[in-house]
């Protein structure tokens, strides 16, 4: 009786995906000087930003993730950052906007400058502060005839009262734009409409607005194998089909895939 061979194969399945879609983005800016107060204060800078299609992962690894929330009137924005084997991303917070004595500050995006009652230009905070490549951001602009200037925003700089432009991006997909600049506020005037949550928008009369981090990669492959219980995320196969796509809006904690 003639033997049959039997081949075995003993190649393991790749359990993690080899890059992922990432976009970091820290909290946004406060405007430099609350809704009352007599002279224009500048919009406050959107949070540093951070986008690729090709960021490499591994299994088994503990990345630490912090999703940096906006800051109050007059404070900056708090960093966003994932941390952990080859990947060291820290965005940095969006800069406070200034008032009728200051111009605006620096940060990942710089918060637009004051306006006194001389109608005095004030300087707006640099942008991309510390450096980083890409740039995270973009400088305020300065404040002008008793209105603040705009904050900067990833894509754009601020102007003498409109915020800078965001980046627009579709890795959740949906194409929305993030950490743009918040808008100067002028003599008397009244506070902005505010905007979403996690969107690291500068604020405009207001707070500045919490950042984000999003992870997307093809659903081939399996779930995160472990995620902190200090992070608010939602996850979904459905918005962008194909894909997993994690959202994570607030807190910090690890993640890390099977191995």
């Amino acid at each position: 009786m003639t033997g049959i061979a039997i081949a075995i194969s003993t190649q393991k399945i790749q359990l993690f995906p080899s890059t992922i879609e990432l976009l970091i983005a820290a909290g946004g800016g406060g405007s430099g000087v609350p809704t009352g107060q007599p002279f224009g204060g500048g919009g406050g800078g959107g949070g540093g930003y951070f986008l690729t299609t090709s960021q490499a992962v591994q299994g088994g690894v503990s990345y630490a993730l912090t999703i940096g929330g906006g800051g109050a009137l007059q404070t900056a924005g708090s960093n966003s950052s994932m941390i952990g084997g080859l990947i060291s991303l820290t965005r940095n917070g969006g800069g406070q906007g200034g008032d009728y004595a200051n111009g605006g500050a620096s940060g990942g995006s710089g918060g637009g400058g004051g306006s006194n009652s001389g109608g005095g230009d004030i300087g707006g905070g640099s942008g991309n502060s510390p450096s980083t490549s890409p740039s995270q951001g973009s400088p305020g602009g300065p404040g002008r005839f008793n209105a603040g200037g705009g904050g900067g925003g990833a894509n754009g700089s601020g102007g003498n009262s409109g915020g800078g432009a965001g980046n627009t991006s579709s890795i959740d997909g949906t194409a929305t734009q993030r950490a743009g600049g918040g808008a100067g506020v002028g003599y008397g005037a009244s506070p902005g409409s505010p905007a979403a949550a996690n969107y690291a928008t500068g604020g405009y009369g207001t707070a500045g607005f919490s950042g984000v981090i999003i992870i997307a990669y093809t659903s081939n492959y399996p779930a995160l194998a472990s995620i902190g219980g200090g992070l608010t995320y939602t996850v979904s196969t459905s918005s962008r089909p194909g894909y997993r796509v994690y959202i994570f809006t607030q807190g910090s904690g690890n993640i890390a895939w099977p191995s």
